[in-house]
Formats: structure tokens, sequence, C-alpha cells
């Protein structure tokens, strides 16, 4: 058996939180953008830390405390920010079904609106408005 889990369809993701309650709903919408806002500054130091590389070539200069940036990390700086886009995008779909789940149980105006979710570069997606009453919850990062 692999030892990576792989998360479950969009579709069975839709089915199951179906059973859920209104507070795990909460609970992992929550985390969720948790996730996407840590991946999303996980990204920003990475592109950083890729501007550096290429301002080094230019200038020589070695100022920071990660140390000089290789073109192997540039490599792997890419391609990580590539995964977690792919991430980050199947975190939106979750976010936007999760919303929509809510709003169909007439709960989407308890839902806090991301005020980041519209300068995140998703492909094709556009988070959904909702009022920005809270829902109190305070949850660890383990989506």
């Amino acid at each position: 058996m692999s030892e990576y889990k792989r998360p479950i369809s969009i579709i069975d993701f839709q089915l199951a939180i179906r059973d859920s309650s209104d507070e795990q709903l909460a609970l992992i919408l929550e985390r969720l953008e948790n996730s996407v806002a840590r991946l999303k500054d996980s990204n920003k130091l990475m592109e950083s830390l890729m501007k550096k590389e290429k301002k080094q070539n230019y200038d020589g200069e070695e100022d920071d405390e990660f140390g000089p940036v290789t073109e192997d990390d540039v490599k792997i700086y890419r391609d990580s920010i590539a995964e977690n886009m792919v991430v980050m995008n199947n975190q939106q779909e979750r976010i936007e079904i999760l919303r929509e789940e809510l709003k169909n149980r007439n709960l989407h105006r308890q839902v806090p609106l991301d005020d980041s979710a519209s300068d995140r570069p998703f492909q094709g997606m556009s988070p959904n408005k909702y009022d920005s009453t809270t829902i109190p919850m305070s949850t660890d990062n383990d989506v």
C-alpha cells in the first residue's frame, strides 16, 4: 500500500459532505482556506528566492539567510510552485463546493469571505461572495 494519501475525487467529496454536520463543514472550510493561504505564501517565498537567483547572476550579491540559490534550486522551486498550484486549485474547488452546500443549508451568511481569495491565481475559478459574519473556530492545518 502506498504511503501517500490521495484526495478523494471531487464528486465523492461533494457526496460525502452532504452527511457532514454544519460544524464539520465549517471546520473543513477553514482548514482548506488555511491550507491555500499557506501554499500561496510558500509560492511567494519560492518566487522571491528565484528572483534573487536571477539578481545574483547580474550583480553577484549574496545577502540572504538562505544562502546562494543555484539553478537546481530554481528548478525545484518551479516544480514545487506548479505542484502547489494543482493542490490550490483542487482545494479551491472544494471550498466552492463547501460554500455551495452551506448555502443550500441556508448557512452561507455565516461563512466568512476570505478577502485574499480575489488575488489568488486560480485557473478559471472565481470565489463566491458571502456575507462576512464569522463562525468562531480554530484549527491547525491538516487538510
